[in-house]
């Protein structure tokens, strides 16, 4: 029988596959696009070798909380995300996305993160034209809970009227339906942080219903944060909703160690069956804006 040749071997590196298991050294041989084999292949034949002694092999990293939504269409190349062997990330963070547009007059600081692209209708628009483009790196994305209240609020500063909120519920169902994994609220900003426990719950309930998640950017991550975690927290106690807190930190000297409680609570909520997460950045800083006095 002939031995198969592949194209490539990457041979003697550290391989963490993000199965969960521990690292390994093997060998990871490449077939036209895909992985054909791993192990000890060095008496495999390829066309080429390439050593990977003493570094990582793995299928790449997945940003899992970005602003890149019209990035995506304005440099699909992504550059600053290839080069650090990022091969997904997770868009539409803090209430922000690049769909739905909001209605004429509604308009939002935060949505001044994602580009200078003019919003989409709706995430079937926003996919069609990513399939278009064809990225270099794959993407997730979330809607924003600010689109949802710009697109269908007359005043997105005020409550929404009961018809507002079924058309926000609506929108994130449809959404969802195209191809969404689920929404994300921005309670730090405007108009996000008007909304209050029951208009979160509804759509949080329309996310379940889908298996999809809600991520929160909270709505205080200073001298209030443990309140603003334990909102969140309700509102996947409330729906089942899966939930994620975004970059949990505990802002400025007065606030650290405040995390004891707020992590003890999210491991309480885990414990009774709240499916929630959360993530945090690599970094001591503020990512929005750089304010001296912090």
């Amino acid at each position: 029988m002939q031995q198969e040749k592949f194209d490539l071997i990457i041979e003697g590196g550290w391989v963490i596959d993000g199965l969960g298991g521990a690292r390994r050294r093997a060998d990871v041989a490449v077939a036209g696009e895909r992985i054909a084999a791993i192990g000890d292949l060095s008496h495999a034949a390829a066309t080429r070798r390439l050593d990977a002694r003493g570094k990582i092999v793995a299928p790449g990293f997945i940003d899992s909380h970005g602003h890149d939504d019209l990035m995506f269409v304005e440099k699909p190349g992504l550059e600053w995300k290839t080069s650090q062997g990022i091969t997904s990330v997770v868009v539409g963070n803090c209430g922000v996305s690049g769909a739905p547009a909001p209605l004429p007059g509604n308009t939002a600081a935060a949505l001044a993160l994602l580009g200078e692209t003019p919003l989409f209708a709706d995430m079937h628009a926003y996919f069609d034209t990513l399939r278009t483009q064809q990225p270099m790196i794959n993407v997730a994305a979330l809607v924003g809970h600010a689109n949802l209240r710009l697109a269908a609020m007359r005043d997105p500063a005020a409550a929404p009227t009961p018809d507002e909120q079924r058309a926000m519920e609506r929108m994130l169902a449809d959404a969802l339906a195209a191809g969404a994994v689920g929404f994300s609220t921005g309670l730090a900003y405007q108009p996000g942080g008007a909304a209050e426990q029951a208009e979160l719950d509804g759509l949080a309930r329309v996310a379940a219903a889908e298996g999809a998640l809600h991520t929160s950017h909270i709505r205080n991550e200073g001298d209030d944060v443990e309140a603003a975690v334990d909102e969140v927290l309700s509102v996947g106690r409330n729906t089942g909703c899966a939930t994620v807190l975004s970059h949990h930190k505990c802002m400025m000297p007065r606030n650290w160690g405040k995390s004891r409680a707020t992590l003890a609570n999210i491991d309480r909520a885990r414990a009774e069956g709240v499916d929630v997460a959360l993530d945090i950045y690599p970094y001591p800083g503020s990512s929005t804006i750089l304010i001296p006095e912090r």
